[in-house]
């Protein structure tokens, strides 16, 4: 295993409420391959391994948190939290950590003090003007909506794939607002080399955290037990080239990569190996790789091997 002497000891010098608050949070350890949580979820049960539209998972950063009664759903018509009660363990490498409650306020705070609270007026204003008050959205039909949120989304740099979905699955309370907000911002944090937000506050006296997003997962869990340490690698283009020296340092076969190439968006083979196992997909600059067929194993070799190169290479950028 390649120990990340330089990650741990960064995720060792987090200020001292941050320090406190882990400490005071059952399930919380800081170790050679970056901070676990044993996390929890409440969440409707047709969410079950549905793509996030937020293109992250909110979590409570342990398994019997203070703050879970308020997601405990017990009106099926809520549109926050739920029945189905999910764990699992979650290991980050580079959080960005700030005092904040739970219901999303730590995305919004990281968002105004890295970017500034104008921006921020400047986000909230175009989601209002450009989608949320447009002639009264909860009476446009989806198509409508969801050409307004591509212009949106043009401007602040989302995923407009997502557009219908967010369209079809937003349309109770404020959700449709949040969801635009929080899929923004959730970019915007990637973008500056954060994999998640981890949010500390006070509870019974003491620092305690709170809630956790992560930005890595584009799926809601299907069932607990799970285990997410890939980090959201935040490469680009220009990292390919290292990428492919190391697969072919493995005796692996490189097969050609164009980033040029349209198709390069939904995702092309990186080696020749009789199934196209690892791949990767380049999409508004950035380049994400991925496994399927025997790859699909977590424990495969030359996965393992594969995701631990990725992982410090990224963390090294930072």
């Amino acid at each position: 295993m390649i120990v990340n002497y330089k990650l741990f000891e960064k995720l060792m010098s987090f200020p001292t409420p941050v320090m406190n608050a882990i400490q005071n949070t059952p399930g919380a350890e800081i170790t050679e391959k970056g901070l676990k949580l044993e996390v929890s979820r409440y969440q409707k049960p047709e969410q079950a391994g549905m793509t996030s539209i937020r293109t992250g998972v909110f979590y409570l950063p342990e398994l019997k948190s203070p703050y879970g009664k308020h997601y405990k759903q017990r009106d099926p018509k809520s549109s926050y939290g739920g029945s189905q009660y999910i764990t699992g363990t979650i290991i980050l490498k580079n959080p960005y950590t700030l005092k904040a409650g739970t219901g999303g306020l730590g995305p919004q705070k990281a968002f105004i003090e890295l970017y500034g609270k104008d921006t921020y007026k400047e986000l909230e204003s175009d989601i209002f003007s450009m989608v949320v008050t447009r002639g009264g959205w909860s009476k446009a039909n989806h198509m409508l909506v969801e050409e307004w949120i591509q212009e949106l989304f043009d401007k602040w740099d989302g995923d407009v794939d997502l557009s219908y979905d967010i369209a079809k699955h937003s349309n109770e309370g404020n959700r449709l607002r949040y969801a635009l907000q929080e899929h923004i911002i959730a970019h915007k944090i990637r973008n500056k080399g954060y994999d998640s937000v981890l949010s500390y506050s006070i509870s019974g006296g003491f620092f305690r955290l709170s809630e956790v997003f992560d930005l890595r997962q584009m799926e809601y869990p299907e069932e607990s037990g799970f285990l997410v340490e890939k980090l959201n690698n935040n490469l680009t283009g220009k990292d390919l080239p290292k990428i492919q020296e190391f697969l072919k340092s493995l005796g692996l076969e490189l097969f050609p990569y164009n980033l040029n190439d349209p198709t390069s968006e939904i995702g092309n083979p990186l080696v020749r190996d009789g199934m196209c196992g690892i791949r990767a997909s380049y999409k508004h600059g950035k380049l994400n790789v991925w496994f399927t067929n025997l790859y699909s194993d977590p424990n495969h070799p030359i996965r393992k091997k594969v995701e631990e190169f990725i992982n410090l290479f990224s963390s090294l950028q930072k």
